[in-house]
């Protein structure tokens, strides 16, 4: 039942992912494979740092499924996005939504997914590594989607991102020992739902404006 839990937050992050940076390759004006390498990475990015860090295969490799629905869901959304072309073109700001909407859902589903892996190595009992590559699992595949488009990654100053990642992944870590499906819920929903609020309501942590040169 568990590994089924996982297998279903693992690939709903995926898909979510894969289209949020197939999505922003498009808006980006990359061509094919641009679109198909950004959706991928976004999607198995965080995992790969992940199970490196845990010094073992990458599992987007070994459970190849999953890599073979972002290339998938980014080809999707390519073909779309030649066909309605002028339809999104005069919809800017529904794209930003639709892109936002899609990388919420996948930062719940990663974070949850990264903490669930930790543990799953035997690392239940560090609690702080839990965190961290649950963090790790969640933001690393958009910092690297972000980075390849050559702009700030967005969880280093927009919408609270790593405030809603470490509040999912700690929902979990609490909730786990006494319901494991409960507690990929709860922590799923936390993060998706602050960082959809976040994005609502135009949430950012403090800053300080940069200095006039």
């Amino acid at each position: 039942m568990e590994e089924h839990l996982l297998w279903i937050a693992t690939m709903v992050g995926t898909i979510a992912c894969g289209i949020s940076g197939a999505m922003t390759a498009v808006d980006r004006g990359m061509d094919m494979v641009g679109v198909l390498v950004l959706g991928a990475i976004t999607a198995v990015g965080g995992g790969i740092i992940r199970d490196l860090i845990l010094d073992r295969i990458p599992q987007a490799f070994v459970e190849s499924e999953f890599f073979l629905a972002a290339l998938g869901v980014s080809l999707l959304v390519f073909l779309l996005a030649m066909r309605w072309y002028n339809t999104i073109q005069h919809r800017r700001r529904l794209l930003d939504n639709v892109i936002n909407l899609f990388d919420a859902v996948g930062l719940g589903a990663y974070a949850v997914v990264g903490a669930r892996a930790t543990i799953s190595m035997g690392y239940g009992d560090n609690r702080l590594l839990v965190l961290v590559l649950g963090l790790v699992t969640a933001v690393g595949g958009g910092v690297l989607r972000d980075l390849l488009c050559v702009r700030v990654p967005f969880v280093l100053y927009k919408r609270v991102y790593v405030v809603a990642a470490l509040l999912g992944t700690l929902a979990y870590i609490f909730l786990s020992p006494y319901s494991e499906w409960l507690a990929m819920a709860v922590g799923m929903a936390t993060v998706t739902g602050v960082r959809v609020l976040a994005s609502v309501f135009h949430w950012d942590m403090p800053r300080i404006r940069p200095f006039e040169e």
